[in-house]
């Protein structure tokens, strides 16, 4: 360790004085720069990985409304359909069984959701804004 001194706890505070002093003396607040709360992940993030009924909640909670699709030939996507969710579009039906859902809002936005896994162990692999066809 040439010429570098350890990291030392009260380094980031020593760094941070001057800024502080400055910010105190133009009558700013300095709370939020200590204190500030992460601001939540969009809906593309928060949803991948999840069961899908789970990620379908937070959807929704999000503010967008299911796209509703008539029943497809895949059994896969019928399946869907029968649990009431109706906003899938369809499924492949072989290898990771893919299914697209789609959501969307009043402003004319579309989220498209693709799933991995049978009907029970579907999870959210895929997220974009993106309409359908």
């Amino acid at each position: 360790m040439h010429g570098r001194r350890p990291h030392k706890a009260g380094h980031k505070m020593k760094f941070l004085r001057p800024f502080v002093l400055i910010a105190t003396l133009a009558g700013c607040s300095i709370e939020p720069m200590l204190s500030s709360p992460e601001p939540p992940l969009p809906i593309l993030t928060r949803v991948l990985d999840l069961p899908y009924p789970k990620a379908r909640k937070l959807v929704l909670d999000d503010g967008w409304r299911p796209r509703r699709f008539q029943i497809t030939e895949s059994p896969s996507a019928g399946c869907f359909h029968e649990l009431g969710f109706s906003e899938v579009q369809q499924c492949s039906g072989t290898g990771l069984d893919n299914c697209l859902f789609f959501f969307a809002r009043s402003s004319g936005e579309c989220l498209q959701l693709i799933t991995s896994g049978a009907r029970e162990s579907a999870k959210v692999s895929f997220a974009q804004l993106q309409c359908p066809d």
